[in-house]
């Protein structure tokens, strides 16, 4: 009986996580799509930046980490649709960090309490309207900071000068 409890159980967990997951696509969606205008909030910058990569012009622009122009600079163009995939790398890299978030809390602490932080995470409106949407930095914001917090837990949990390091870099 438990055994059939345990997995009807992962089973609505999983289901629960797909729906999250779809939701917050259903509703970052709209703004992705509003976001038309390239030059408005520094994404042109980003982009920009991308394209001088990718022709070896410059790296920064002394302004801004050169850590997604590197990225974007694999698929730059000056076609309208790099700024269509930039735009879909900033949602996948959100949804990297909701499933990154989801995985480290389960392991942290429970699944109820994952599930609590990823939605709540989900459906924070700065996160959906900016962070995923548009080209910005910010994207990497959320997961490099989920990493962090994780690897100083670890390393006040273990001791160990290795994962503050992590934590750090």
């Amino acid at each position: 009986m438990k055994r059939l409890q345990t997995k009807s159980t992962k089973g609505l967990v999983v289901i629960a996580v797909v729906s999250l997951f779809i939701a917050f696509l259903m509703m970052a969606w709209p703004y992705l799509l509003s976001n038309w205008d390239s030059t408005k909030n520094d994404q042109g910058s980003y982009l920009n930046l991308g394209l001088d990569i990718k022709d070896r012009v410059r790296l920064t622009d002394g302004a801004r980490n050169p850590f997604l122009p590197l990225i974007l600079s694999l698929f730059a163009s000056h076609e309208w649709s790099y700024f269509t995939l930039a735009k879909l790398l900033c949602l996948g890299i959100a949804l990297l960090s909701l499933a990154t978030l989801l995985y480290l809390d389960s392991k942290l602490f429970d699944l109820k309490i994952a599930l609590l932080s990823v939605t709540l995470t989900a459906l924070n409106a700065d996160f959906l309207r900016t962070t995923s949407t548009r080209v910005r930095s910010e994207a990497f914001l959320t997961l490099f900071l989920v990493l962090a917090v994780y690897f100083w837990y670890e390393g006040l949990r273990k001791d160990q000068i290795k994962l503050f390091a992590l934590a750090g870099a």
